[in-house]
């Protein structure tokens, strides 16, 4: 009764027992009680090849599943980046999921924060370019998706240079590399 119940869970999750087990369980089940074992033998037979290989699979689809999901979150910000409102909470709402949920799997997935990596996303554009255009800081700040005031400090916090400073600094050993 007790397989038969973990069997329907897992067939109810999408998995095929025979997929997940490649063997008969509940032959293997008839054989281990046919043999008279104790309880505790059952018990610990059951945990080990029929919960634990259930487990196991479950966590590696949830994993799968999350990866999954913050591939899109990353392909949103990678194409959002400039959009002044770009957040966690709106990357939730498009995607149709809680955002604390959202925030936990981005940094389970990726090991660092969701407003951390947007900002390394932006900064590394605004270097980019710093060093690629002559566009103004304003300009860029726009384009990268910060205020003028705002992006200055941030810009300095992240590669301990002002923008300004960085095109200067970064400009001059690009002319020599060429």
């Amino acid at each position: 009764l007790l397989l038969s119940a973990v069997q329907k869970e897992i067939l109810k999750f999408g998995i095929h027992p025979y997929e997940l087990y490649q063997k008969n369980i509940i032959k293997e089940l008839s054989y281990e009680l046919s043999r008279d074992q104790n309880i505790e033998y059952i018990v610990n037979w059951i945990m080990k090849n029929v919960i634990h290989p259930y487990i196991e699979k479950v966590d590696k689809l949830k994993k799968n599943e999350q990866k999954q999901l913050i591939e899109k979150v990353i392909e949103i910000i990678n194409n959002d980046y400039m959009k002044y409102d770009l957040s966690l909470e709106g990357c939730a709402e498009k995607l149709g999921i809680n955002p604390y949920t959202l925030s936990k799997a981005f940094k389970k997935v990726t090991g660092e924060n969701f407003i951390d990596y947007l900002t390394e996303v932006r900064i590394d554009k605004a270097k980019e370019l710093l060093l690629t255009t002559n566009k103004k800081i304003q300009e860029i700040s726009i384009n990268v998706g910060y205020q003028q005031s705002y992006f200055n400090r941030i810009f300095k916090k992240y590669t301990g240079f002002s923008p300004g400073q960085y095109r200067k600094k970064y400009e001059i050993k690009q002319r020599r590399i060429f």
